[in-house]
């Protein structure tokens, strides 16, 4: 039988990050529409970082 593992729930303060998609996020919508996310979840009182490269895009330097 598998024991399933459940994570405690997120609590105001806890953070989360974004550091590595399979995908650029920008190809998911613009940075505008990203930072708006990461405003909304700040405001529920999460702290949200999101790393330089879940911007990149596969194959482009820079």
């Amino acid at each position: 039988m598998i024991t399933r593992i459940y994570p405690e729930k997120l609590k105001k303060g806890d953070e989360s990050r974004v550091i590595s998609p399979s995908s650029s996020l920008l190809r998911t919508g613009t940075f505008e529409a990203k930072l708006k996310a990461k405003e909304r979840l700040e405001v529920l009182g999460f702290k949200v970082a999101i790393t330089t490269e879940a911007f990149k895009i596969k194959g482009v330097r820079g």
